[in-house]
Formats: C-alpha cells, structure tokens, sequence
C-alpha cells in the first residue's frame, strides 16, 4: 500500500462523522423528549387517581388539590392545573367525580419543538362515582 493512499483517506472519517453526528443527537435527544412526554403524562395519570380516589370518600378541594400536587412527582406541581367537579356541596352518592388535570409541556429538541410547537399542553380526565 502506498503512503500517498493513506493520507487521502484520513479526513474521510471526520466528514462522515460530521455527516452523521447530528442526525444521531437529533434522535438521541428526541427520545430523550418522548421520555420526559411518557413520564409527565403516567405521573399526571397518578395524581388524578389518586386526587379521585380520596374525593369520592367525602374529602374537601383542598385535601383533593393537596394529594395531587403531592402525587404528581414527575412534574412541577406549581404548574399544574386542577379542576374538580362538581363543587363539594353538590356531591352526594352515586354522583359523578371528574377531576382534569393539565400540564405545560415543552420539548428540548429543536426538531420536535417545530412539529408540535413550542409547548403542548398534557390533559388528563377521570371520572368516578362518589361512594
């Protein structure tokens, strides 16, 4: 093999890794978002079971509101938006408990922020029957 073969082949790597690096953090980092995606939406599922599970026992807004944002680990309580139906003083057996929790959602990849826009907003809904 000749030296003069080497040589023009070393700088082939570096161009092909220059080709391929941003593609693959562009998928690394979209994972990374769907990842955050699937936990912000389990943990809001958690926190509306169990905001539903004490609320149809006879508990207040208040203790309702306070076991969700504790529940709701994988996300900033803060900025989380809570609302039951119907109001306390209208719920009695057999009536209906809906409790919907929203959520502000905002990607780190670039690629993803430009498909679904700079921030989507996660719902969740359950409903039970008041014991």
């Amino acid at each position: 093999m000749r030296l003069g073969s080497l040589r023009g082949q070393r700088g082939q790597s570096v161009v092909e890794l220059a080709l391929v690096l941003p593609i693959l953090l562009l998928l690394l980092l979209g994972m990374v978002d769907f990842g955050r995606l699937g936990a912000a939406y389990l943990s809001l599922q958690h926190a509306a079971r169990e905001g539903v599970r004490l609320g149809i026992t006879g508990a207040t807004d208040g203790e309702i509101v306070e076991r969700i944002q504790e529940s709701a680990a994988a996300v900033d309580a803060r900025q989380l938006t809570i609302s039951i139906a119907p109001p306390e003083a209208e719920r009695f057996p057999g009536a209906e408990l809906t409790i919907e929790l929203g959520y502000p959602f905002r990607p780190v990849t670039p690629f993803i922020e430009n498909v679904m826009g700079s921030e989507a907003t996660l719902r969740v809904r359950l409903v039970s029957r008041v014991e």
